[in-house]
C-alpha cells in the first residue's frame, strides 16, 4: 500500500484529469459541407463559439489568440486502414487593440484583416467559414468512399511561452469542437 501523501496525490490527480475532460468544449461545429468550387473542394462551415473566463481576459489584456480550423479527407478501405489523402488547417487570430477598443480577426494564411467593434461582432464573423479551398477534386475517384471531418479549437501553441504552460494545464484553455464527420462522394 502506499504512503497515505501518495494516496492523496494520485486521487487528486485523477479528480483533475476528470474534471479536465469534463470541460465543455464551447466550440460547436453547426453544418459543414464540401462543394466543388474552381477545381476543388471547398468548405463551407458554420461554427458557433462560447469562449470566456481566462482566455477573453488574456485577449482583452493584449494577447492574441489564435483559432485553428482542421478539415482532413480520407479513403475509406475494407482491409486496410483508412488513408488520409488531404486536408488544411487554417489559423485566424484574434487581437484587442486597447487605444481603439475594437478587435482584429486575421486570416493568418492571406493575411486578410477585418475589424470589429465588440468580441460578439469578430466571433459572428468567423461562425461562417466559406469557400476555403481544402483540395483538388481531381484527387478523388468515382467508385471510392471518403470521409470528410472538420473541427474547430484554441491553438495553444501559439500562446507566448509563459501562457502556453499555464494554458495547457488548465481546462478553461482547452477550447474546441469534436470532429465533426460526414460522407463525400465524387
Amino acid at each position: 500500500m502506499p504512503p497515505r501523501s501518495a494516496t492523496g496525490l494520485l486521487a487528486l490527480l485523477l479528480v483533475l484529469v476528470s474534471a479536465a475532460r469534463a470541460a465543455p468544449s464551447l466550440i460547436t461545429i453547426e453544418n459543414a459541407t464540401l462543394r466543388r468550387s474552381n477545381g476543388f473542394y471547398v468548405l463551407d462551415a458554420t461554427l458557433h463559439f462560447g469562449i470566456t473566463g481566462e482566455p477573453i481576459k488574456a485577449l482583452r489584456s493584449g494577447v492574441p489568440l489564435t483559432l485553428l480550423v482542421e478539415v482532413q479527407i480520407e479513403e475509406l478501405r475494407k482491409f486496410l486502414w483508412d488513408k488520409r489523402i488531404g486536408g488544411i488547417r487554417q489559423r485566424y487570430r484574434i487581437e484587442h487593440h486597447a487605444l481603439s477598443g475594437h478587435y482584429l480577426v486575421t486570416n493568418v494564411a492571406t493575411g486578410e484583416q477585418d475589424s470589429f467593434p465588440s468580441i460578439e461582432d469578430a466571433a459572428d464573423s468567423l461562425a461562417e467559414l466559406r469557400e476555403i479551398p481544402v483540395i483538388d477534386e481531381r484527387s478523388l475517384r468515382p467508385g471510392y468512399r471518403y470521409e470528410a471531418a472538420v473541427r474547430a479549437r484554441l491553438d495553444l501553441a501559439a500562446l507566448p511561452g509563459p501562457l502556453r504552460l499555464v494554458a495547457y494545464l488548465s481546462s478553461e484553455w482547452r477550447i474546441g469542437s469534436p470532429w465533426h464527420r460526414w460522407g463525400l462522394e465524387p
